[in-house]
């Protein structure tokens, strides 16, 4: 079963959700069910500019250096950074870029530049240095 997140705020103590009709459609679905409530801030994932200079900067420079495509790239740091293990030591999975956090996005870019500049010698612009608007990769 999928299970939907229904967006709404908080007014005065009161859940006030965006599509209440959604909302009350899916409690219905689940009438005489025991149930988990969970209340959090959303998360907030990467951002486009991230993923702009992430593609169009981080992977491309990199690119550049070594002659491998970017996607190629792209899937080895992935596994590299955000790889999990299994009992025998092997790679079994890994998490996805579009799934991190900006923070989690931030730390995860700053290990592929910390690598690009210890191994090719790379110099990396800031990404507020650079118009990430218009980049192609």
């Amino acid at each position: 079963m999928i299970v939907p997140i229904h967006k709404a705020k908080i007014k005065d103590c009161q859940v006030v959700f965006e599509d209440r009709e959604k909302y009350e459609n899916w409690l219905f679905q689940l009438n005489e069910n025991d149930v988990e409530v969970i209340v959090r801030k959303p998360k907030k994932i990467r951002s486009q500019r991230q993923n702009r200079y992430y593609w169009g900067v981080v992977l491309k420079l990199i690119a550049e250096a070594t002659g491998e495509e970017i996607e190629d790239l792209h899937n080895h740091f992935s596994f590299k950074y955000l790889g999990t293990t299994g009992k025998s030591g092997k790679l079994i999975s890994r998490k996805s870029t579009a799934l991190l956090t900006t923070a989690e996005f931030t730390e995860y870019i700053e290990k592929i530049i910390r690598w690009g500049g210890m191994f090719l010698n790379i110099t990396f612009p800031e990404p507020e240095s650079i118009d990430l608007d218009f980049l192609v990769w």
